[in-house]
């Protein structure tokens, strides 16, 4: 009996396994390898027929065993197949999904295709990760799912995409993927220890496949919730404004959403340093373009020799950022406004985003910087006149938070108008402001004992007497040392 090949479902290499497997040789016209061989050799691989991919990966084992002496024979045939799958689907299907079920399933598969599978992802355009991808999988058995991960990074593949390159690529291989994110997130952990030294694109890059990972997972409580708390506990907080997409996702998921329960405390307590400290970053690159900014070949640069004597205006400044770099880790939220003039400086080179702040009826321009503390919420007014500019104090009001945090513009006039508590930078503002603070149960990032004053200028901390004066950093720790009188 002839096979009809019209009555194969040419789309499903599977429906084509099964109906191959319940047909004997004896019942059917099998081709046999050399005139397959002869048929690539003449330039037809693109016209193999089903059955012709099939039988030729099914039958090589024997077709081998034939050729035990003949090595080169073996070896070159194998060479032969694989290059000619990169212009044959099915071959290809055939071909990946013995090889995977080899290592993964030990099933039977010819030692001379195993050994030549270097042709095929040679053969491959450089931009074709298919055999990487392939020899990752097969590496399973040895090394667990981590260079799936890594070479998911690479193309940008959650478990989403594994999957379905698995299905197309292989039909019935089942690969377990249940620790997916767990391996990503350990993997996103290492990674983080170069983010410093990478660029902006890759970081970025790294930050977008985290995310989606992330959001690929179903399991949240047990899963999802134990990667993001790998990666808070072993990425350094003053690492996190380098993956800025990440950071965003962990403040609409776990900061502002409800999936924060499912961490630890210690997860919680990290979590609220991180974002405090990539809020607080904006802040400060903000006060360095104002004073240090600078542009080369049109791209900013942060100059620190160009300052510092602009005026008192500019110390005032370095001395809020200073200030400021005390509480870096409490910055629940910000809001930086800046002028029009300032948007091609400054707009592209912040985490966060900027809103364009309309000028007061005086004409004043200025950058503001909105903190929030959850207790309180801080007005910072960049330039002023006559004091210096101000800062304003507002209780945890909901309907000021939503205006501050949430009107699409705003101007200098509006954000007074909300009326606070007003603060100047005079005199010792500092201490001042420090106390204030600490009313509102706001402190220091944990276990500082040096308050960065002013100019570099730190002075002996504690939380209940607040920023001591420098002659009594003797009381600060104080150290009892007795000495023996000399005999007499």
């Amino acid at each position: 009996m002839n096979l009809r090949l019209q009555l194969i479902p040419q789309s499903s290499p599977v429906e084509l396994s099964k109906l191959a497997d319940n047909l004997s040789p004896s019942s059917q016209n099998i081709p046999r390898i050399d005139q397959i061989l002869e048929k690539i050799n003449n330039g037809q691989a693109s016209s193999l027929s089903p059955v012709d991919c099939f039988w030729c990966v099914r039958d090589k084992i024997a077709w081998d065993n034939q050729r035990s002496p003949q090595e080169a024979t073996k070896l070159s045939s194998s060479q032969q197949l694989w290059i000619a799958a990169t212009q044959n689907k099915l071959l290809k299907y055939y071909l990946l999904r013995g090889y995977l079920r080899f290592y993964l399933e030990n099933q039977p598969f010819a030692s001379s295709l195993k050994q030549t599978f270097y042709n095929f992802k040679n053969a491959l355009p450089k931009n074709d990760s298919t055999a990487v991808l392939i020899e990752a999988l097969s590496l399973i058995p040895i090394q667990g799912i981590y260079p799936i991960v890594y070479n998911s990074a690479q193309v940008q593949w959650g478990k989403q995409e594994i999957s379905e390159f698995i299905l197309e690529h292989t039909g019935l291989v089942v690969i377990d993927l249940s620790q997916f994110i767990i391996e990503v997130a350990s993997f996103f952990s290492i990674e983080s220890q170069n983010a410093r030294i990478k660029s902006d694109s890759d970081n970025t890059s790294m930050s977008r496949w985290l995310v989606k990972c992330l959001n690929q997972e179903t399991d949240i409580i047990s899963k999802q919730s134990k990667a993001v708390e790998t990666i808070l506990n072993e990425v350094r907080k003053e690492d996190g404004g380098q993956y800025p997409e990440f950071v965003e996702w962990l403040k609409q998921n776990y900061q502002k959403g409800d999936r924060v329960k499912h961490l630890s405390e210690k997860a919680r307590h990290k979590l609220r340093d991180w974002v405090g400290a990539v809020n607080f970053a904006d802040f400060e690159k903000l006060v360095d373009i104002i004073l240090y900014g600078e542009f080369a070949d049109g791209k900013l640069v942060i100059n620190t020799n160009k300052f510092i004597s602009k005026g008192n205006s500019n110390r005032k400044l370095k001395s809020r950022k200073d200030f400021w770099s005390n509480y870096s880790d409490r910055f629940e939220d910000i809001r930086i406004f800046i002028p029009e003039l300032s948007r091609e400086k400054i707009s592209n080179v912040l985490y966060n985003g900027v809103t364009i702040i309309q000028p007061d009826e005086t004409g004043l321009i200025t950058e503001i910087c909105i903190f929030d503390f959850n207790k309180l919420i801080v007005a910072e007014f960049f330039r002023g006149k006559g004091k210096d500019s101000e800062m304003r104090l507002f209780r945890d009001e909901e309907r000021t938070r939503q205006i501050l945090f949430n009107s699409p513009t705003l101007s200098v006039k509006d954000i007074r108008d909300l009326g606070g508590e007003e603060k100047y930078h005079t005199g010792d503002w500092q201490k001042e402001c420090e106390r204030v603070l600490a009313e509102y149960g706001i402190y220091p990032n944990d276990d500082l004992n040096e308050f960065t004053f002013s100019g570099g200028d730190k002075r002996p901390y504690n939380r209940d007497n607040g920023i001591l004066s420098k002659a009594t950093k003797a009381f600060a720790n104080p150290k009892v040392i007795l000495k023996k009188s000399p005999n007499k």
